[in-house]
């Protein structure tokens, strides 16, 4: 019966040792002295072949150790006394504690057969006396810009992607203050920042995280290199400088020859429309023109047509608002351009507006652009040509008429008798006159107060958009030149310009933006002014978020201006 026993036992015993899983970690030593190192070894073994490894080892958090190298190894082989395959892996790193005392070294973790299994943490007792250590943090650090798009046409965006590589998964909140080129070839537009995964590498103990995705418009044909980016770590002293150190280049395919008419650097997909047009204005009086171009492409840096010159008219360089979001396939959204026309001459005159041309890199042909013709009514205001005093025009009209009538002749010893009547009918005229005369100058200067209403209302827009649009302008000049003083001041004098577009004050432009433009826009008004604030008093600036609020304020203050 004993006997019995101990054979089903054993015969247990040797199906778990046929088919398992063995995941531990442990250190050569577990007392050791400051600056002597440490081999950290952590090993894999599966038992069978019903077990797959399904994510990589990820790594305890060694931040309170200096890594100084690291190798693995896997071998896969048959066991010839259990006959069944064997699949090890070992990891082996090299580290150097920092600080002395008990150091805790956590779990490493492994998913196999969707299973999650973990080694046993353990503490390393470190005694002596701590030595400054003579190693750079920037050292253990990579910048690697990689190309996602790698052959494009010129204007056509190309994707870049900034990754940064370290040992320590503690070096990655050390970075900041990323440095990006310059030059206007290469001008780097952010798609979006620092991402929030930290990966491992396939192989080694190597872990990456993507600092920012961007796009650019590359103008030059050929093999255009990229420039290096720059960014600085947080040591234990003063901040040290890390360059992006892969050489990276994109092959830019130059545009097909022959470019039609109206061509000048538009690449992408484009639709074009004009907005309601007024059909009858004075001449004189000046009227919008407004053109909406959307789509996807260099929409930041493309030339918007013009209005084909005309003596009947007199026309203003457009007054430009974008609406845009920077995503992979370049920029996309919308801009709207107001012409300001004043007409010149009285009848019909045709506002014409010059082709576009662009180049859509899907097809790889062009494309052309054009609006049909618009005719405009250009009546005369009569009241212009009237004279200014309604009572002469009467008398002129009165004394016309008694020049072209024949009056009836009067015998001398009828005169006296109709003395009386005469009398009577010049009173009667006066008093019309006068009716009339009052009527005629009360709807003229009804007429005059809505033009200049009008007139009023125009110069109110026209103003506005002048004066964000070089907001704009100061904004995006400041942060290239990293003069955050400036943009902060900038978006000052953009809030006190918002208060006087409502006719407000600080304290109630919150509830006249959300009285006039709804809940959405004021509370993403507010939230905006609430990020600057944040940025503003920040003792360190991120590039990466000033970059996304300076987009966030193009496009807000476009949506209230409408």
């Amino acid at each position: 019966m004993r006997k019995e026993f101990w054979s089903i036992l054993l015969f247990l015993l040797s199906v778990k040792l046929y088919g398992q899983v063995s995941f531990y970690a442990e250190t050569n030593t577990k007392e050791v002295k400051a600056n002597e190192p440490v081999l950290f070894t952590i090993m894999l073994e599966l038992n069978g072949n019903e077990y797959r490894q399904e994510s990589l080892i990820r790594l305890p958090d060694l931040s309170k150790f200096e890594v100084l190298s690291d190798g693995s190894s896997r071998n896969i082989f048959l066991d010839p006394d259990k006959n069944i395959m064997v699949d090890q892996i070992v990891y082996q790193i090299l580290i150097v504690p920092k600080k002395i005392g008990k150091l805790k070294i956590g779990s490493a973790l492994v998913t196999v057969n969707g299973k999650i299994y973990k080694t046993e943490p353990f503490e390393v007792s470190v005694t002596g006396r701590e030595a400054l250590s003579n190693n750079k943090i920037s050292d253990d650090i990579q910048l690697k810009l990689q190309v996602k798009s790698h052959s494009v046409y010129q204007h056509q965006g190309a994707v870049v992607e900034l990754k940064a590589y370290a040992k320590n998964i503690d070096y990655f909140q050390r970075i900041h203050d990323i440095k990006l080129p310059k030059d206007g070839d290469n001008r780097f537009y952010l798609i979006s920042g620092r991402s929030d995964d930290i990966e491992p590498l396939e192989g080694n103990i190597l872990l990456s995280q993507v600092l920012g995705v961007y796009v650019m418009f590359p103008e030059k044909s050929g093999q255009v290199e990229l420039s290096k980016i720059s960014a600085k770590v947080a040591g234990t002293g003063k901040d040290e400088i890390i360059y992006s150190n892969s050489k990276n280049s994109i092959r830019v395919k130059p545009l097909p020859k022959e470019a039609p008419v109206g061509f000048k650097n538009a690449v992408g997909q484009f639709e074009i429309a004009s907005d309601n047009v007024v059909k009858e204005v004075k001449k004189g009086v000046p009227f919008y023109f407004t053109v909406r171009l959307k789509g996807v492409g260099n929409l930041d840096r493309l030339q918007f047509p013009s209005l084909v010159p005309s003596k009947d008219y007199k026309v203003y360089p457009p007054k430009i608002t974008k609406n845009i979001a920077v995503t992979q396939h370049g920029m996309k959204g919308s801009l709207v351009a107001k012409y300001l026309v004043v007409p010149n001459v009285l009848g019909d005159i045709k506002l014409e507006l010059e082709p576009l041309a662009y180049f859509d890199p899907k097809k790889e042909s062009y494309r052309t652009l054009e609006l049909n013709e618009v005719n405009v009514l250009v009546a005369s205001d009569s009241l212009d040509k009237a004279k200014t005093n309604t009572l002469d025009k009467v008398i002129d009209n009165t004394n016309y008429v008694l020049e072209t009538v024949q009056l009836p002749k009067i015998k001398n010893e009828t005169f006296k008798s109709s003395e009386n009547t005469k009398w009577y009918l010049l009173g009667g005229l006066l008093l019309l006159s006068s009716f009339l005369g009052g009527f005629l100058l009360s709807k003229r200067l009804k007429k005059k107060g809505n033009a200049a209403d009008i007139k009023s209302d125009l110069k109110v827009q026209h103003y506005s958009i002048i004066d964000f649009e070089d907001d704009y302008r100061v904004l995006r000049e400041s942060l290239e030149h990293k003069n955050y003083l400036m943009f902060f001041e900038t978006f000052d004098k953009m809030k006190v310009k918002v208060q006087q577009y409502f006719n407000t004050d600080s304290i109630n432009v919150q509830s006249v933006i959300e009285e006039k433009k709804g809940y959405f826009i004021s509370e993403e008004y507010r939230q905006l002014i609430s990020n600057i604030e944040i940025e503003k008093y920040a003792p360190v600036k991120d590039e990466e978020q000033l970059n996304e609020l300076y987009y966030k304020i193009i496009n807000l203050h476009n949506k209230m201006m409408v």
